[in-house]
């Protein structure tokens, strides 16, 4: 990710966003997340898109964590 910002999800269903040491954000859900995508769309613009394992989709702002948009598909992500 951009200015050494890392994402990292867990089993329990923790994702978050760190730059360096510090931590920028942080969400747990019920479900696994099974899928992260670092999205660029120019060089000022990126999000994290995540994957969970129930088939909901989400887009957040990878600064902040605001969702910015969610779908929720009708089988499981894999």
């Amino acid at each position: 990710m951009k200015s050494g910002r890392w994402a990292y999800s867990l089993e329990n269903g923790n994702v978050g966003v760190y730059k360096k040491k510090t931590r920028l954000w942080r969400v747990k859900a019920k479900f696994r997340p099974v899928q992260l995508v670092h999205i660029i769309l120019d060089e000022k613009t990126s999000y994290l898109g995540i994957g969970w394992q129930k088939g909901k989709v989400e887009i957040r702002n990878d600064s902040n964590g605001e969702i910015l948009h969610k779908i929720v598909l009708e089988n499981n992500i894999s």
